[in-house]
């Protein structure tokens, strides 16, 4: 995550798709422990249903970590999808903004600033081809 102010729009819809991957590399292993977690609880139910004796104090231990992570998983979850809501503010701005420039704007101003959103474009998805 940047720790400078991001300049622009485009800099700042990078710095949020920055934080967006971020999150997705978080949650990955949080959801694996979570899955290990019910594996292990399931297993342990199963082996005190056949009467075998298990490990309350363990069995409380897990549930604790599981109900932690499941937190943890949450709080990720609800982080990203107000990322997510704000990139699609972005984008429904950005529609209404070119609907509106094309509206009031000359035709040759309105292409000019069409012809140079392009040059923009293109160096921005270069910028994210070396980010990836």
């Amino acid at each position: 995550m940047t720790e400078s102010a991001p300049q622009n729009e485009y800099e700042y819809r990078l710095e949020l798709l920055d934080q967006l991957h971020d999150i997705d590399d978080e949650r990955v292993p949080i959801i694996d422990e979570i899955a290990d977690i019910e594996q292990q609880l399931i297993r342990t139910k199963e082996q005190r249903d056949a009467g075998e004796l298990v490990d309350f104090d363990w069995v409380r231990r897990a549930k604790g970590a599981l109900k932690h992570r499941r937190t943890e998983l949450h709080r990720l979850n609800t982080e990203a999808e107000r990322i997510e809501k704000e990139l699609r503010r972005m984008t429904q701005f950005s529609v209404h903004f070119v609907t509106a420039a094309k509206a009031m704007l000359p035709e040759d101003q309105y292409e000019e600033i069409v012809q140079a959103a392009h040059k923009t474009e293109g160096e921005s998805a270069a910028l994210l081809e070396t980010k990836a």
